[in-house]
């Protein structure tokens, strides 16, 4: 997570209107960070045991699958590419427009806007912005706050 601080420090963002092209070019590899470092701390243990099990040899028919079994996949917690793409288009990388844009998405259910909610503060917060997040439910707040305390603490 080192690497991902100091590549935030590199690009200065004093406030939204100033969001660059500079900061919107560092987001990809920013993004990357966070979500080995969030795989890591949610399911490295896990994936550990599971290499273990099957003795280092994991492998699978299923060239999409990259060379992991099955249950390798759904052992990693981890964002997925529409959880991803809709971070790319929050921050605005995708455009020549200067400043962050006020942007309304809908995410239906399970489609993981805790996981977007989290990075998303977490970004923001590395590139020094204030974050609150709002819910309706305390239950759900309590519940993302703590899949991602971890994170905001490192």
């Amino acid at each position: 997570l080192g690497k991902v601080v100091a590549q935030v420090k590199s690009v200065h963002v004093p406030h939204v209107a100033d969001w660059s092209r500079a900061a919107k070019d560092a987001i990809p590899k920013i993004l990357a960070g966070i979500a080995v470092h969030f795989t890591i701390l949610k399911s490295g243990d896990s994936y550990k045991r599971l290499l273990r099990a099957d003795g280092g040899q994991m492998t699978s028919e299923d060239s999409s699958s990259q060379g992991m079994t099955l249950e390798s996949q759904n052992v990693l917690q981890r964002p997925h590419s529409i959880q991803v793409l809709t971070i790319i288009l929050l921050l605005g990388v995708n455009s020549d427009d200067a400043g962050l844009r006020s942007h309304l998405m809908q995410i239906r259910t399970g489609e993981g806007k805790s996981m977007i909610l989290g990075i998303m503060s977490i970004i923001l917060a590395l590139f020094g912005f204030k974050v609150r997040c709002v819910c309706y439910s305390e239950y759900l707040s309590r519940r993302d706050f703590k899949l991602f305390e971890d994170m905001f603490d490192s």
